[in-house]
């Protein structure tokens, strides 16, 4: 097991413990040459210094300030987001916007704002936050670098917190990779120390969010801990796929990364101002030229990808020699996209001419896979996806 605890970086109560220096975090003064990097020591003037004596400060990042109001929901409904206002919300109302939830359970849907500053100035619409340092966090202005754990008087167990942004090319980035660095212990050579300088280059609001940890031996997060201990078969896993939770939803239920196919009449490829160019805006900036959701990884020239596959042919294991299944010309999916379907069944075709959701896709899935429902009812463990995704199918049959 290899956790905070088990490598001294904390002690069993939360506080830094002997090794705490291994979580330390890090800044880049200069970005030479400008060309998007997964490795800090190939750039030729990096500046590279550990943020002192604090860390960045933890962030609201976007979590709700106050309840919303069942008014302003009806007025809005796309940005208002739970809690609701248990004083104009009924018990009934809650049960009919969260479907399937036990009437018993509907209670926390009214707490956990954070009661900071609200952004939004026309009291009718529902609340936004503001970008501000999360002060509900004991010692936030002078957080020591290294992790930490969200504890406040303010910061009851059902309150909301803010999160970190996790994106395909910027997690390359966070977690500086070099193979001369790997030891037994962590054989990619993986330092993990620029996870607050990249998200604060992107503006997201997240500060040194990534920072934080829960401790489960002192009781934190309990039924997250008993979800674990029941169902994870691995404690040491984390994600699939480099990046945010989009692309993890589509691994575990595919096995395979989803790309950008056409559909009838919608476009054949996404908007140029949604394919990622994660070149850095300049040599003391490293935000991104587009934050984009899609790129062509089958193809070297496309900025970014050939950093990557270089850091792969680099490893002694040679990943870069498995098959892979990014084709030239297609443009695969990388961050956060919507569904090409609405919640009522209909195309989004707003959301794909605007690049932020993805056409319909003939993607095989664990259930394409495992049952097809025949005209008689019955079900049968047969083929059941057309022939243009057949190669995807073997592929996925050979993780097996």
């Amino acid at each position: 097991m290899s956790n905070l605890l088990s490598n001294g970086i904390v002690h069993a109560d939360g506080s830094p413990g002997p090794h705490h220096d291994r979580a330390r975090q890090f800044k880049i003064g200069t970005i030479e040459p400008v060309k998007f990097f997964i490795d800090t020591d190939k750039l030729t003037n990096p500046n590279k210094t550990a943020y002192a004596p604090y860390l960045p400060t933890p962030e609201v990042g976007g979590v709700p300030p106050v309840p919303v109001t069942l008014a302003q929901l009806q007025k809005d409904p796309a940005p208002a987001v739970p809690p609701f206002d248990a004083n104009t919300f009924s018990t009934s109302e809650l049960g009919i916007i969260t479907q399937g939830i036990e009437q018993s359970d509907l209670s926390p849907l009214t707490t956990g704002a954070t009661g900071l500053t609200n952004c939004t100035k026309d009291p009718t619409e529902p609340p936004s936050a503001c970008p501000e340092p999360d002060s509900r966090v004991a010692n936030f202005l002078s957080l020591p670098n290294t992790v930490f754990p969200p504890r406040g008087s303010k910061l009851p167990y059902d309150s909301y917190t803010g999160d970190m942004v996790h994106r395909f090319f910027h997690m390359w980035q966070q977690s500086d990779c070099n193979v001369a660095h790997a030891t037994s212990a962590d054989p990619a050579g993986c330092r993990n120390d620029l996870y607050p300088f990249v998200g604060i280059a992107r503006d997201d609001d997240s500060g040194s969010n990534s920072m934080g940890f829960y401790n489960i031996q002192n009781g934190d997060v309990p039924l997250f801990k008993r979800l674990a201990d029941e169902y994870a078969m691995s404690d040491n896993f984390h994600q699939s796929v480099m990046g945010g939770t989009a692309v993890q939803h589509i691994m575990l239920g595919t096995g395979d990364a989803i790309f950008w196919e056409q559909s009838g009449t919608l476009p054949s490829q996404p908007p140029a101002n949604r394919v990622a160019d994660p070149t850095p805006k300049s040599a003391t900036n490293a935000a991104t030229v587009i934050d984009g959701r899609f790129t062509k990884c089958g193809d070297d020239a496309q900025p970014g990808i050939a950093a990557i596959k270089e850091y792969l042919r680099s490893l002694p294991w040679r990943p870069d020699l498995s098959a892979s299944n990014c084709e030239p010309g297609r443009y695969y999916m990388i961050n956060n996209t919507r569904p090409g379907f609405l919640s009522n069944g209909e195309i989004n075709t707003a959301g794909i001419n605007d690049g932020t959701a993805l056409p319909p896709s003939f993607l095989r899935t664990i259930g394409d896979a495992s049952t097809r429902r025949t005209s008689a009812g019955a079900i049968s463990v047969v083929d059941s996806m057309p022939q243009r995704a057949s190669t995807t199918a073997r592929r996925i049959r050979s993780m097996y």
